[in-house]
C-alpha cells in the first residue's frame, strides 16, 4: 500500500519527535539540571515510539479492515512537534548565556573574595631596589594603605618617603636577610619571591614580594604573630611529650633491668639450698643412713616432689632473667634431628605410660634418617622437652606425638600433637605470654606449672632465627609446631 499525504506527515512528526528527544538530552549537559531534561527526554521518546508503533500497524493493516489516518490530527501533530523542536533550538542560546553569565558572576565573586584577603593584609609600595647601587637606603616607601599604617602606627603622610626598613624597625640581621631576599628575587628575574618571615616591632610578619616593571616593589605583609604562638607553643608541648615518654622509657628500662638482676640474683641464691635439700632427701629415699617407715618414705617423696618443683620454677625465672638480659649465647653445631627428638621422647614416656598414653616419634615421608642441621643442640632439647611435657600434662587419654617434617630442606620443623582438651579461642592468643597458664580439660583446676615453658620455649626458638606456632582445637587436641633453619646465617658466620 503507497504512502498518501497523511501518512508523509505522521512520519516527519515521528522524525521531528525523535530529533525533540535528542536535544533534550543535549540541554542536559547544556543547562546542568538533568532531573528536568531527562524527564522530558523521557516523555518525548516514549511519545515517539508509541506513534511508531501505531503508524507500523496502520501501515500493515488492510484497506478493508485499517482505520484511516486523520490529516487534520496528524498535521495537528506535526505542528506541535515542530514547534517542540524550535523551542528547544531557540532556548539553547538563552541557557547557554544564563550559565554564562553565572560562572563569570562566580569568578568575579572568587575575585572578590580574594581581594578582600589581600585588602585585609598589609600593603605597601616602595621603590625597586633591582636597579639601586644602595638598596639599604632606597626602599622608599611610595604608597600604603590603611592596614599598614596600622601596623607601623604611623599615619599615611608619615610612612610615605621612608625607608621601609625604618617603618618597620627591622632590627640589624632582619635587615640584611630582606635585602639578600630582594636581591635573590632580582637577579632571578622573576616578578615574585617566595614568602619570607620578618620579626617586627614584637611581631612576627609574613611577607611576599612583587617587582613591577615600571620600577616598583609591592609587598603583602600578613601577621602571623598568633598562628607562630599556636606554632610555638605546639612545638613546646609536642617537646615536653617526648622527653617524658623517653625519661618513661630509661626508668622502664632500669626497672626490667633491675628486675633481672634481681630474678637472677634470687635464683642463684636459691638454688643451692634446693639441690641441698634435694639431695639428701634422695639419700634418705635410698635408706643408706637407716631405713624408713611408710610414712617416713610418704614424707620424704613429698619433700622430693616439692623441691623439685620449686627448683623447676627458679630456673625457670633464672632462664627468662638471663634471655631478658641477652646473656644467653647460642652455640651451633651440628646435629642429627630425629636422633635428638628420640633421645628427649624417652625424658617424657615414663609419664606418659603412667597416665595409658601412647608416644610416638614419626618422620615425614620427605625426611631420610640422619638428617642433620645446625643447632644449639641443649636449647633445641629445651624447646622439645617443654612442648612435651605440655602435651603429657594436658593430655588425659589418646596419645602424644612428635613429627619430624622434612618438606623443605632449609629448614627443620617439628610438630608436637596430642588428643587432649585444646586451647580455647579466647586464650590461644596468649598462650606464649609469660606466667599465663591453661586450665585443665575439667576446667575446675589449674595444673602445676610456672606458665613460663612456652614463654622461654618460643624466646629461644627466635634466638635460633625459628619460631614456634600453635593450633589447637577444643576437646581435640592441640599442635604446636616448631619451624628452626637449617643452616642459619649466624651459624654460617661463625664457622667460616
Amino acid at each position: 500500500m503507497g504512502m498518501g499525504v497523511a501518512e508523509w506527515v505522521v512520519l516527519v512528526s515521528i522524525t521531528l519527535q525523535f530529533i525533540a528527544a535528542a536535544l533534550a538530552v543535549r540541554m542536559i549537559t547544556v543547562t546542568g539540571r538533568p532531573v528536568a531534561w531527562t524527564l522530558i527526554a523521557v516523555a518525548v521518546t516514549l511519545m515517539g515510539i508509541r506513534r511508531s508503533m501505531s503508524f507500523a500497524a496502520s501501515m500493515s493493516a488492510s484497506p478493508a479492515t485499517g482505520r484511516p489516518l486523520d490529516l487534520n490530527a496528524e498535521s495537528v501533530a506535526l505542528l506541535i512537534s515542530v514547534c517542540m523542536v524550535l523551542g528547544m533550538y531557540l532556548m539553547k542560546p538563552v541557557f547557554v548565556d544564563a550559565i554564562a553569565t553565572r560562572k563569570r558572576a562566580d569568578t568575579l565573586q572568587e575575585r572578590m573574595t580574594d581581594l578582600a584577603a589581600v585588602m585585609s593584609h598589609s600593603v605597601v609600595q616602595f621603590r625597586s631596589p633591582c636597579e639601586q647601587e644602595e638598596p639599604a637606603n632606597d626602599l622608599m616607601i611610595l604608597e600604603a594603605n590603611p592596614a599598614f599604617t596600622r601596623l607601623v602606627g604611623a599615619t599615611r603622610s608619615e610612612v610615605q618617603g621612608s625607608s621601609l626598613t625604618a617603618a618597620l624597625a627591622l632590627d640589624r640581621s632582619a635587615t640584611s636577610a630582606l635585602l639578600a631576599h630582594l636581591s635573590g628575587l632580582c637577579a632571578a628575574g622573576g616578578n615574585r619571591g617566595a614568602e619570607m618571615v620578618l620579626p617586627s616591632r614584637g611581631r612576627w610578619l609574613a611577607t611576599s614580594f612583587y617587582l613591577l616593571d615600571d620600577g616598583v616593589c609591592i609587598g603583602i605583609l600578613r601577621d602571623m604573630t598568633e598562628e607562630r604562638a599556636r606554632s610555638d607553643t605546639l612545638e613546646a608541648l609536642v617537646k615536653e611529650r617526648t622527653e617524658e615518654l623517653e625519661r618513661t622509657n630509661e626508668e622502664l628500662r632500669e626497672s626490667n633491668e633491675a628486675k633481672s638482676r634481681f630474678f637472677a640474683a634470687m635464683s642463684h641464691e636459691l638454688r643451692t639450698p634446693l639441690n641441698s635439700i634435694i639431695g639428701f632427701s634422695g639419700v634418705l629415699l635410698s635408706g643408706v643412713p637407716g631405713d624408713l617407715n611408710g610414712e617416713q618414705q610418704r614424707q620424704m617423696r613429698m619433700v622430693e616432689r616439692s623441691g623439685k618443683r620449686l627448683l623447676s620454677l627458679v630456673n625457670d625465672i633464672l632462664d627468662l632473667s638471663r634471655i631478658d638480659a641477652h646473656a644467653v649465647a647460642v652455640e651451633f653445631s651440628e646435629v642429627d634431628v630425629f636422633a635428638v627428638c628420640g633421645e628427649v621422647l624417652e625424658y617424657v614416656r615414663p609419664e606418659a605410660e603412667r597416665k595409658g598414653l601412647a608416644v610416638h616419634c614419626e618422620m615425614g615421608p620427605d625426611c631420610q634418617p640422619g638428617k642433620l642441621a645446625m643447632l644449639d643442640r641443649e636449647k633445641f632439647e629445651q624447646i622439645l622437652l617443654n612442648l612435651l611435657s605440655n602435651a603429657t600434662k594436658y593430655t588425659d587419654s589418646g596419645a602424644v606425638r612428635l613429627t619430624l617434617e622434612c618438606s623443605d630442606e632449609d629448614t627443620v620443623q617439628v610438630v608436637v600433637s596430642d588428643t587432649g582438651c585444646g586451647i580455647e579461642d579466647d586464650f590461644i592468643g596468649r598462650v606464649f605470654d609469660e606466667f599465663e597458664r591453661a586450665r585443665a580439660c575439667d576446667r575446675d583446676r589449674r595444673l602445676q606449672g610456672t606458665g613460663l615453658g612456652l614463654a622461654i620455649s618460643r624466646q629461644l626458638a627466635r634466638m635460633m632465627g625459628g619460631d614456634i606456632t600453635v593450633s589447637s582445637t577444643p576437646g581435640t587436641g592441640s599442635e604446636f609446631t616448631l619451624t628452626l633453619p637449617a643452616r642459619p646465617a649466624n651459624a654460617i658466620a661463625d664457622d667460616a
